[in-house]
């Protein structure tokens, strides 16, 4: 029993490294190359602040001083 959910839990890591992860960064580099220097300029910007969004208002974490890096 524990051999078979060593496998099980070590197959869903992978399936979340190659998936999630390693494709999904391939579709946004390869996306790149289609896109201006201003466009591609812009999406890389965007990313840490939506990424900060979804943290506040999705997950309903805080926000203070000390995030800002002031």
């Amino acid at each position: 029993m524990e051999e078979s959910l060593f496998w099980l839990i070590y197959s869903y890591l992978v399936f979340v490294i190659i998936f999630g992860t390693m494709i999904a960064f391939w579709f946004y580099i390869e996306s790149l190359q289609s896109l201006s220097p201003k466009e591609t300029s812009l999406l890389g910007n965007l990313e840490p602040l939506s990424a900060v969004l979804t943290t506040v208002f999705w997950l309903n974490e805080p926000f203070g001083f000390f995030q800002w890096g002031v």
